[in-house]
């Protein structure tokens, strides 16, 4: 079955045979949601190797490579999700990776999956201070606030964006959303935001449940 070969591909940091899997699931009428979703079903296991001691930090740079290569072959993802119109929308997120990181694979996740839902995504980078975070999303207006960051320091930047949010009075004009870290609830209500995961999946399931409650 072509899913479980794409996963194990993916698994073994295969980039040819992962490039070509996907090459014949589109040929077999794979829409672009589901071959991406089965890709990051591949990126899940090495992240539970990584875990258990099993990959190390070159394996999962070689597994930003592979799934990058795998974007670089549906580049008109990012074309499709902005040519929605306002009503097409699903809504719109304002995502970087926070000051002092620059760590970007599980953002890159994160945001394609958003694409696939049909977002409109701002992508700020990696390292993004604060106040970055302040002027975009007052330009911007987003309905979902997505901040990514795996290091010890991503906690510091995290409650310093949220707190300059509600200086200046917007924090409550969108969603916060938290990604790379696993948080008690103690955490999370320190920061201010409003969920927190490591999963990307997990993180888009509940940027569509906030837009369904509201949008009712």
């Amino acid at each position: 079955m072509i899913k479980d070969e794409i996963v194990e591909a993916v698994r073994n940091l295969d980039e040819d045979l992962v490039l070509n899997l996907v090459s014949q699931a589109v040929a077999d009428g794979l829409t672009r949601k589901e071959i991406i979703r089965y890709v990051i079903l591949g990126m899940n296991e090495i992240g539970i190797l990584y875990e258990s001691l099993d990959y190390y930090i070159a394996d999962l740079i070689m597994a930003g490579c592979v799934f990058k290569s795998v974007l670089n072959f549906f580049d008109d993802l990012e074309q499709t999700g902005s040519s929605l119109t306002a009503t097409e929308r699903t809504g719109r997120i304002l995502i970087g990776t926070v000051e002092n990181d620059i760590h970007d694979i599980g953002k890159s996740i994160f945001i394609n999956l958003a694409l696939t839902e049909g977002y409109e995504v701002i992508d700020l980078g990696v390292d993004v201070k604060p106040d970055k975070f302040f002027e975009e999303a007052l330009a911007t207006k987003p309905d979902i606030l997505a901040m990514s960051g795996i290091i010890s320091n991503a906690i510091k930047s995290m409650t310093e964006t949220v707190n300059l949010l509600t200086k200046n009075y917007i924090r409550n004009d969108f969603k916060i959303i938290i990604g790379g870290l696993s948080l008690s609830d103690d955490l999370l209500n320190y920061i201010g935001a409003d969920f927190a995961t490591k999963s990307a999946e997990t993180g888009i399931t509940k940027c569509n449940e906030w837009m369904r409650e509201k949008n009712g």
